[in-house]
Protein backbone atom coordinates (compact mmCIF):
# COMPACT_ATOMS: atom_id res chain seq x y z
CA UNK A 1 0.00 0.00 0.00
CA UNK A 2 1.16 3.62 -0.85
CA UNK A 3 2.32 6.23 2.05
CA UNK A 4 -1.06 8.47 2.37
CA UNK A 5 -0.76 11.98 1.02
CA UNK A 6 0.19 14.58 3.38
CA UNK A 7 -2.40 16.67 4.13
CA UNK A 8 -2.83 20.20 2.63
CA UNK A 9 -1.88 23.01 5.59
CA UNK A 10 0.10 25.47 4.00
CA UNK A 11 -1.11 28.87 2.43
CA UNK A 12 0.83 30.41 -0.23
CA UNK A 13 1.20 34.13 -0.70
CA UNK A 14 2.58 35.78 -3.28
CA UNK A 15 2.82 39.66 -3.12
CA UNK A 16 3.25 40.69 -6.82
CA UNK A 17 4.89 44.45 -8.09
CA UNK A 18 5.11 44.25 -12.37
CA UNK A 19 6.42 41.14 -12.37
CA UNK A 20 3.28 39.42 -13.91
CA UNK A 21 5.45 36.51 -16.20
CA UNK A 22 7.35 35.20 -13.19
CA UNK A 23 4.23 34.90 -10.99
CA UNK A 24 2.28 33.05 -14.20
CA UNK A 25 5.47 30.69 -14.04
CA UNK A 26 5.32 29.77 -10.50
CA UNK A 27 1.90 29.27 -10.05
CA UNK A 28 1.26 25.98 -11.86
CA UNK A 29 3.43 24.25 -9.92
CA UNK A 30 2.29 25.61 -6.18
CA UNK A 31 -1.34 25.03 -7.10
CA UNK A 32 -0.46 21.15 -8.18
CA UNK A 33 1.28 20.46 -4.63
CA UNK A 34 -0.47 18.26 -2.59
CA UNK A 35 1.07 20.45 0.51
CA UNK A 36 -0.84 23.84 -0.90
CA UNK A 37 -4.17 24.36 0.19
CA UNK A 38 -4.95 27.25 -1.55
CA UNK A 39 -2.86 30.81 -2.99
CA UNK A 40 -3.30 34.18 -2.71
CA UNK A 41 -1.56 36.56 -5.21
CA UNK A 42 -1.54 40.42 -3.50
CA UNK A 43 -1.38 42.53 -6.52
CA UNK A 44 0.62 45.45 -5.23
CA UNK A 45 -0.18 48.35 -7.60
CA UNK A 46 1.09 46.65 -10.49
CA UNK A 47 0.88 48.16 -14.04
CA UNK A 48 1.32 45.05 -16.22
CA UNK A 49 -2.06 44.26 -16.41
CA UNK A 50 -1.60 41.14 -13.95
CA UNK A 51 -4.93 42.42 -11.79
CA UNK A 52 -7.11 41.82 -15.17
CA UNK A 53 -4.97 38.79 -16.78
CA UNK A 54 -4.35 36.92 -13.25
CA UNK A 55 -8.09 35.85 -12.32
CA UNK A 56 -8.71 34.88 -16.12
CA UNK A 57 -5.92 32.83 -16.33
CA UNK A 58 -5.33 31.91 -12.82
CA UNK A 59 -9.58 31.41 -11.64
CA UNK A 60 -8.47 29.01 -8.71
CA UNK A 61 -6.26 31.67 -6.89
CA UNK A 62 -7.55 34.49 -4.68
CA UNK A 63 -6.92 37.77 -5.73
CA UNK A 64 -6.12 40.34 -4.13
CA UNK A 65 -5.78 43.63 -5.25
CA UNK A 66 -4.11 46.83 -4.02
CA UNK A 67 -4.84 50.38 -5.60
CA UNK A 68 -1.66 51.52 -4.01
CA UNK A 69 2.09 49.99 -3.41
CA UNK A 70 1.99 49.17 0.31
CA UNK A 71 5.44 47.27 0.28
CA UNK A 72 5.74 44.46 2.73
CA UNK A 73 3.10 45.20 4.61
CA UNK A 74 0.89 43.95 1.83
CA UNK A 75 1.87 40.18 3.06
CA UNK A 76 -0.41 41.62 6.50
CA UNK A 77 -3.39 41.28 3.69
CA UNK A 78 -2.65 37.82 2.78
CA UNK A 79 -1.93 36.58 6.13
CA UNK A 80 -5.59 38.28 7.52
CA UNK A 81 -7.37 35.56 4.83
CA UNK A 82 -5.29 32.52 5.55
CA UNK A 83 -7.22 29.65 6.74
CA UNK A 84 -4.03 27.18 6.93
CA UNK A 85 -2.16 26.59 9.54
CA UNK A 86 1.59 27.36 7.63
CA UNK A 87 1.70 30.29 5.64
CA UNK A 88 4.23 30.54 2.84
CA UNK A 89 5.45 33.95 2.09
CA UNK A 90 6.81 34.24 -1.00
CA UNK A 91 8.56 37.25 -3.32
CA UNK A 92 6.73 37.57 -6.86
CA UNK A 93 10.43 36.73 -7.90
CA UNK A 94 11.10 33.45 -6.29
CA UNK A 95 10.01 29.73 -6.47
CA UNK A 96 10.22 27.24 -3.69
CA UNK A 97 11.70 23.67 -4.14
CA UNK A 98 8.42 21.61 -3.47
CA UNK A 99 10.60 18.70 -1.67
CA UNK A 100 12.23 21.43 0.59
CA UNK A 101 8.95 22.84 1.02
CA UNK A 102 7.96 19.72 2.47
CA UNK A 103 10.68 19.05 4.42
CA UNK A 104 10.10 22.33 6.05
CA UNK A 105 6.85 22.11 7.15
CA UNK A 106 7.84 18.89 8.43
CA UNK A 107 9.93 20.66 11.02
CA UNK A 108 6.80 22.73 11.73
CA UNK A 109 4.95 19.82 12.48
CA UNK A 110 7.11 18.29 14.26
CA UNK A 111 8.63 21.25 16.66
CA UNK A 112 5.68 23.21 17.53
CA UNK A 113 7.78 26.25 19.31
CA UNK A 114 9.23 26.38 15.80
CA UNK A 115 7.43 29.75 14.02
CA UNK A 116 9.69 30.69 10.88
CA UNK A 117 11.74 28.21 8.26
CA UNK A 118 14.32 29.83 6.65
CA UNK A 119 14.82 29.08 3.17
CA UNK A 120 18.53 28.82 1.47
CA UNK A 121 18.02 31.61 -1.67
CA UNK A 122 19.64 30.56 -4.61
CA UNK A 123 19.92 32.98 -7.77
CA UNK A 124 19.28 31.79 -10.52
CA UNK A 125 21.47 34.06 -12.88
CA UNK A 126 24.92 32.20 -10.84
CA UNK A 127 23.48 29.34 -8.77
CA UNK A 128 25.37 30.84 -5.44
CA UNK A 129 23.27 30.80 -2.06
CA UNK A 130 22.83 34.48 -0.71
CA UNK A 131 23.08 33.15 2.41
CA UNK A 132 27.13 32.30 1.06
CA UNK A 133 28.80 33.94 3.92
CA UNK A 134 26.95 31.90 6.35
CA UNK A 135 27.77 28.77 4.60
CA UNK A 136 29.95 27.20 7.83
CA UNK A 137 27.47 28.16 10.51
CA UNK A 138 24.46 25.97 11.76
CA UNK A 139 21.42 27.32 12.10
CA UNK A 140 18.90 24.62 12.22
CA UNK A 141 18.41 25.08 16.16
CA UNK A 142 18.08 29.35 15.81
CA UNK A 143 18.46 31.83 13.33
CA UNK A 144 18.98 35.56 13.85
CA UNK A 145 17.86 36.80 10.49
CA UNK A 146 16.13 36.25 7.15
CA UNK A 147 16.02 36.77 3.58
CA UNK A 148 12.53 37.27 2.99
CA UNK A 149 12.21 36.00 -0.56
CA UNK A 150 10.86 32.84 0.41
CA UNK A 151 9.70 31.92 4.43
CA UNK A 152 7.41 29.62 5.78
CA UNK A 153 5.80 30.95 8.47
CA UNK A 154 3.35 29.22 11.31
CA UNK A 155 0.89 31.75 10.83
CA UNK A 156 -0.77 32.31 14.42
CA UNK A 157 2.74 33.20 14.87
CA UNK A 158 2.76 35.76 12.25
CA UNK A 159 -0.51 37.26 13.51
CA UNK A 160 0.77 37.27 17.08
CA UNK A 161 3.43 39.25 16.59
CA UNK A 162 1.79 41.68 13.92
CA UNK A 163 3.61 40.40 10.97
CA UNK A 164 5.31 42.63 8.94
CA UNK A 165 5.59 46.06 10.36
CA UNK A 166 5.49 49.83 7.82
CA UNK A 167 9.16 49.31 6.72
CA UNK A 168 8.40 49.17 2.92
CA UNK A 169 11.34 47.89 1.68
CA UNK A 170 14.50 46.58 3.54
CA UNK A 171 14.81 44.94 7.07
CA UNK A 172 10.89 44.09 7.22
CA UNK A 173 12.22 40.16 7.45
CA UNK A 174 14.73 40.89 10.05
CA UNK A 175 12.51 42.84 11.92
CA UNK A 176 9.96 39.79 12.11
CA UNK A 177 12.94 36.92 12.51
CA UNK A 178 13.80 39.32 16.21
CA UNK A 179 10.37 40.12 17.17
CA UNK A 180 9.44 36.66 17.10
CA UNK A 181 12.61 35.53 18.96
CA UNK A 182 11.13 38.12 21.64
CA UNK A 183 7.75 36.37 21.66
CA UNK A 184 9.42 32.92 22.46
CA UNK A 185 8.87 31.27 19.35
CA UNK A 186 11.90 29.87 17.53
CA UNK A 187 13.35 30.71 14.14
CA UNK A 188 15.43 28.05 11.86
CA UNK A 189 17.74 28.04 8.78
CA UNK A 190 18.65 24.91 6.97
CA UNK A 191 20.76 25.30 4.01
CA UNK A 192 19.21 22.10 2.25
CA UNK A 193 15.76 24.02 2.12
CA UNK A 194 16.08 25.75 -1.37
CA UNK A 195 14.48 27.86 -3.30
CA UNK A 196 15.38 29.93 -6.70
CA UNK A 197 15.71 33.86 -6.82
CA UNK A 198 15.22 34.43 -10.57
CA UNK A 199 16.44 38.35 -9.69
CA UNK A 200 18.74 39.39 -12.42
CA UNK A 201 21.96 41.09 -11.51
CA UNK A 202 22.37 42.91 -8.90
CA UNK A 203 19.79 45.23 -6.75
CA UNK A 204 20.08 48.95 -7.37
CA UNK A 205 21.27 50.11 -3.27
CA UNK A 206 18.10 51.73 -1.47
CA UNK A 207 20.12 53.72 0.92
CA UNK A 208 17.53 56.00 2.77
CA UNK A 209 14.84 52.81 3.29
CA UNK A 210 18.61 50.55 4.28
CA UNK A 211 19.43 52.91 6.84
CA UNK A 212 16.24 54.16 8.01
CA UNK A 213 15.11 50.43 8.66
CA UNK A 214 18.27 48.68 10.10
CA UNK A 215 18.23 51.68 12.20
CA UNK A 216 15.22 50.95 13.58
CA UNK A 217 14.74 47.35 13.89
CA UNK A 218 18.30 47.41 15.75
CA UNK A 219 16.79 50.27 18.31
CA UNK A 220 13.63 48.24 18.37
CA UNK A 221 14.78 44.88 19.62
CA UNK A 222 18.71 45.75 21.16
CA UNK A 223 20.38 47.20 24.50
CA UNK A 224 20.57 51.35 23.67
CA UNK A 225 23.94 52.18 23.22
CA UNK A 226 25.29 49.01 21.28
CA UNK A 227 22.03 49.16 19.09
CA UNK A 228 22.98 52.90 18.97
CA UNK A 229 26.76 51.86 17.76
CA UNK A 230 25.56 49.27 15.70
CA UNK A 231 23.19 51.42 13.21
CA UNK A 232 26.43 54.00 13.14
CA UNK A 233 28.32 51.15 11.86
CA UNK A 234 25.88 50.45 9.04
CA UNK A 235 25.74 53.75 8.12
CA UNK A 236 28.98 54.30 7.78
CA UNK A 237 29.37 51.14 5.74
CA UNK A 238 26.92 52.53 3.54
CA UNK A 239 28.72 55.42 2.62
CA UNK A 240 30.61 53.33 0.47
CA UNK A 241 27.98 53.24 -1.81
CA UNK A 242 27.43 57.02 -1.91
CA UNK A 243 27.39 58.68 -5.25
CA UNK A 244 25.88 61.81 -5.21
CA UNK A 245 25.02 64.60 -2.28
CA UNK A 246 21.59 63.09 -2.93
CA UNK A 247 22.99 60.01 -1.54
CA UNK A 248 24.94 61.28 0.95
CA UNK A 249 21.25 63.06 2.16
CA UNK A 250 19.54 59.74 2.44
CA UNK A 251 21.92 58.17 4.56
CA UNK A 252 22.11 61.20 6.81
CA UNK A 253 17.98 60.93 6.49
CA UNK A 254 17.38 57.47 7.08
CA UNK A 255 19.76 57.56 10.12
CA UNK A 256 17.75 60.33 11.60
CA UNK A 257 14.37 59.03 11.22
CA UNK A 258 15.19 55.18 11.59
CA UNK A 259 16.67 56.20 15.50
CA UNK A 260 13.88 58.22 16.22
CA UNK A 261 11.42 55.50 14.76
CA UNK A 262 13.42 52.41 16.53
CA UNK A 263 12.97 54.34 20.14
CA UNK A 264 9.65 54.68 19.41
CA UNK A 265 9.48 50.60 18.39
CA UNK A 266 11.09 49.72 21.48
CA UNK A 267 7.74 50.41 23.95
CA UNK A 268 6.09 47.26 21.45
CA UNK A 269 8.87 44.86 23.19
CA UNK A 270 7.42 41.19 24.02
CA UNK A 271 10.75 40.26 26.11
CA UNK A 272 14.67 39.64 25.57
CA UNK A 273 16.10 37.83 22.76
CA UNK A 274 18.42 35.05 23.68
CA UNK A 275 21.64 35.57 24.10
CA UNK A 276 22.76 33.85 21.28
CA UNK A 277 20.59 35.78 19.01
CA UNK A 278 22.07 38.51 20.22
CA UNK A 279 25.39 37.49 19.88
CA UNK A 280 24.58 36.35 16.16
CA UNK A 281 23.14 39.90 15.40
CA UNK A 282 26.24 41.51 16.57
CA UNK A 283 28.84 39.55 14.79
CA UNK A 284 26.65 39.38 11.76
CA UNK A 285 26.15 43.74 11.83
CA UNK A 286 28.72 45.37 14.68
CA UNK A 287 32.03 43.34 14.13
CA UNK A 288 32.49 43.00 10.55
CA UNK A 289 32.11 39.49 10.53
CA UNK A 290 28.99 37.82 8.51
CA UNK A 291 28.86 34.73 10.50
CA UNK A 292 29.90 32.99 13.95
CA UNK A 293 32.47 30.21 13.62
CA UNK A 294 31.82 28.57 17.38
CA UNK A 295 28.80 26.75 16.37
CA UNK A 296 28.95 24.36 18.99
CA UNK A 297 28.08 27.29 21.98
CA UNK A 298 25.54 28.23 19.70
CA UNK A 299 23.69 25.06 19.77
CA UNK A 300 24.30 24.92 23.11
CA UNK A 301 22.63 28.26 23.93
CA UNK A 302 19.76 27.85 21.82
CA UNK A 303 19.13 24.71 23.60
Amino acid sequence: MSEPAAPARIDVAIVAHDRKAMVFESLPALLGSPLVRRVIVVDNASADGIASEGPQRFPQVEWLVLDRNEGCTAWNRAADVAQAPYFLILDDDCTPDLASLEDAAARLDAEPDVALAVFNVIRSATGASEWAPFDDLDGSRGWHNAIGACLLARRDAYRAVGGYRDFFLCFNDLDLVLSLWEAGWRVVYDARWRALHRKAGAAKRRLYWEVRNFAATALAHLAALPALATAAHFALRALADVASAADLRDVARGLREGVALGWRLRRERRGELPPAVRRLFYANFLFGRRFVRDTARLRWSLG
